[in-house]
């Protein structure tokens, strides 16, 4: 059943599956991008390479669970939104004090795409002003 109408028809559960699916490639486009930093090895734009892979691979366990979660479910609760809000926000403080300056803003932070899909998620799934909260506490963290 869909998160959002529980006695929602055939057409509501194929665009809520389709929804969910969409902003998890767009997810997965934001995240795997930042492979190539591994596989480059530059680590000197880091002051704590290993703080920065772990968050990475903690967040990348976040999205599959949550992807799949929204998959099973045909959307999500505001729940789940927030927390991935609040999970998006952690990493981007984090990850963005473990660059070195300079670089908090280029590619090698990996939360600024992932960023930008937390916010589009929860303007979908809770609407425009929780969209633009949640864009608003991103662009601060």
């Amino acid at each position: 059943m869909s998160e959002r109408d529980p006695e929602a028809g055939d057409a509501e559960r194929g665009t809520q599956r389709w929804t969910v699916r969409a902003v998890g490639l767009v997810r997965a486009a934001q995240m795997l991008p930042w492979l190539t930093v591994l596989s480059a090895g530059r680590w000197e734009t880091y002051r704590d390479p290993r703080l920065v892979v772990l968050l990475y691979a903690a967040d990348l366990a976040w999205a599959v669970l949550l992807f799949g979660y929204g998959l099973r479910r045909q959307g999500f609760s505001g729940g789940w939104v927030l927390l991935d809000v609040i999970i998006t926000a952690g990493c981007v403080l984090m990850v963005g004090s473990a660059c070195k300056p300079g670089y908090a803003t280029s590619w090698q932070n990996w939360t600024i795409g992932p960023a930008m899909g937390s916010a589009v998620l929860a303007m979908l799934y809770c609407g425009w002003w929780v969209g633009l909260v949640a864009a608003g506490v991103l662009s601060l963290a």
